[in-house]
């Protein structure tokens, strides 16, 4: 599970939109924003691109600036993410039920659910 955004996203829903704006800035400036990860070795890293794209949603959903270099992060990891399991999909040992879960979470912001 990505720790870094996961950790933007429970601030995220913690600080007012302004005060999280401020933090926000802060995060990336000394954190960067993720790469997606490009090819998987572990059944974990199969799943990392979708858990760091739930962090990603809600650093940009929650901000007062929307950042574009946030919300592309996020589709870049959720688009790789579905392609990673796509083609790993019949392989459980690597892609097991919980890939597709951590997609579905990833997936959830645009069907308008959190």
């Amino acid at each position: 599970m990505a720790i870094c955004t996961n950790w933007a996203m429970v601030v995220s829903r913690v600080l007012e939109r302004d005060e999280f704006e401020i933090w926000l800035n802060d995060f990336l400036a000394v954190n960067g924003l993720p790469v997606p990860v490009l090819d998987p070795k572990t059944a974990h890293e199969y799943g990392l691109n979708f858990s760091r794209a739930w962090g990603l949603w809600d650093m940009y959903d929650h901000s007062v600036s929307r950042r574009a270099d946030v919300v592309d992060a996020y589709a870049s990891h959720f688009i790789q993410g579905f392609e990673q399991y796509s083609a790993a999909k019949d392989d459980y040992l690597v892609a097991g039920h919980w890939v597709a879960q951590f997609g579905m979470f990833a997936l959830q912001p645009l069907l308008g659910g959190r």
